[in-house]
């Protein structure tokens, strides 16, 4: 298994003074936009060994359909995203029933630069995506960075 090290952790409201050791973050993060009736989630996981990001992504999508009801979604889409187009990954939309609800969901998964620590975002909604959720996806996308990799890479 993979570990990343590093002395400090950083998440929009707090800053934690870590020993140094090695951890691995598997956090996951959820931001809810009341006036888009909207949420994005980040979430963080290393990929076993032999396992690529493309069948992370699929083993994923096997899981959801077996947690929800009427899975319905495109194949993965390559992109390029960040602040210069210069981070891969692949990009899909789908909709599903969860519980009585019917979500709407633009799903992106990608890998942090030089490591096997795997980043998905999703966009969900409960609503048939209208331009304003699309713009701010698009906001999303082209706006990633990876501050902790660049420091570490200088």
């Amino acid at each position: 298994m993979i570990f990343m090290k590093k002395i400090a952790y950083f998440s929009n409201d707090i800053a934690i003074s870590m020993p140094e050791t090695e951890y691995i973050d598997g956090t996951i993060n959820v931001i809810r936009m009341p006036t888009l009736d909207a949420s994005l989630v980040v979430s963080r996981g290393l990929l076993d060994e032999g396992e690529t990001l493309e069948s992370s992504i699929d083993l994923q999508m096997a899981r959801l359909d077996k947690q929800v009801k009427n899975l319905h979604y495109t194949g993965k889409q390559p992109v390029m995203v960040g602040r210069q187009r210069d981070i891969a990954g692949f990009e899909m939309h789908s909709r599903y029933i969860r519980g009585e609800a019917l979500v709407y969901q633009y799903q992106l998964g990608l890998l942090a630069p030089g490591t096997r620590l795997m980043v998905a975002l999703g966009y969900s909604c409960a609503h048939e995506p209208v331009e304003t959720d699309i713009a701010y996806w698009e906001t999303v996308k082209a706006s990633i960075w990876f501050p902790e990799y660049e420091r570490s890479a200088n």
